[in-house]
């Protein structure tokens, strides 16, 4: 567990959510997908980034959300 604290994981995290935000972001312009799953998006991550930036450890669950971009991709179109 001693690679949890780590600055390059940190750094990985913050990378990530930011990155999914993006996404969220493309999809609120390109209109490809439904606006709730842009806006979904950028909430997860920036609630995300907030909680572990705080008290709050390695977020394993805020990496999960793409399995939300992949299904709503399936049903998409």
């Amino acid at each position: 567990r001693r690679w949890v604290n780590d600055p390059i994981q940190r750094t990985y995290m913050i990378a990530y959510l930011v990155s999914m935000a993006g996404y969220g972001w493309a999809i609120l312009r390109t209109q490809f997908l439904t606006p709730w799953v842009g806006w979904f998006s950028i909430g997860w991550s920036l609630t995300w980034t907030l909680l572990y930036l705080g008290p709050v450890g390695a977020p394993v669950v805020a990496v999960l959300f793409p399995l939300v971009f992949g299904g709503a991709l399936l049903f998409a179109h």
